[in-house]
């Protein structure tokens, strides 16, 4: 763990290697899915407040506000609460597919990368300023960068090495074309 709290777990099985992103928020997944669920049902509710017949009349373009505001403010915190606070990131080796899932404190998974490992042109350190933290990050063909977690420099060295190892044990891919980049599936919530 690093100075902020952050690290990253790794598992490997035959064919997979899982990372897992931990730190404080993660830690206290349930209790942010909750707060982030109450303040954005709160937010909702005020919108809705804001056409009663028990609100001041008179002021239409406050009220069309004071919705507007709510529920822009309520999307992401709703979206938070209900999608999950933690992620992990899937090289799997025997379907030729990297995925990263965002996880709920319930343990509900849902996909938000899926990308062929044809795709992933490398996996590296993103390291710090002296007494910042590392990050480990994988890059697509078309050269967006995959964030997959943040930990101490050494800790990060040692499972580039592991994925790189399992990579490389992949069998042989077919050869990418660089004209046509097919886009990363994501998901949209």
């Amino acid at each position: 763990m690093n100075e902020n709290g952050r690290s990253l777990s790794m598992t490997q099985s035959v064919g997979q290697v899982r990372l897992l992103r931990e730190g404080p928020v993660e830690r206290h997944a349930r209790a942010v899915e909750i707060g982030a669920c109450l303040a954005g049902l709160l937010l909702v509710t005020l919108a809705i407040l804001a056409w009663s017949p028990l609100a001041p009349h008179g002021v239409a373009d406050l009220r069309i506000a004071v919705t507007l505001s709510g529920l822009s403010g309520a999307w992401p915190l709703l979206r938070l609460g209900f999608g999950g606070v933690r992620y992990e990131t899937v090289f799997d080796v025997g379907s030729q597919e990297v995925r990263q899932y965002r996880i709920t404190a319930g343990g509900r998974a849902r996909a938000v990368l899926t990308l062929p490992l044809g795709l992933v042109d490398s996996v590296h350190i993103d390291r710090g300023p002296a007494g910042r933290p590392s990050h480990l990050a994988a890059r697509d063909a078309a050269g967006k960068r995959i964030h997959i977690g943040t930990a101490p420099l050494a800790q990060l060295e040692r499972m580039h090495v592991e994925i790189v190892t399992a990579l490389r044990a992949a069998p042989a891919r077919a050869p990418r074309r660089r004209r046509s980049v097919p886009r990363a599936q994501t998901a949209l919530a």
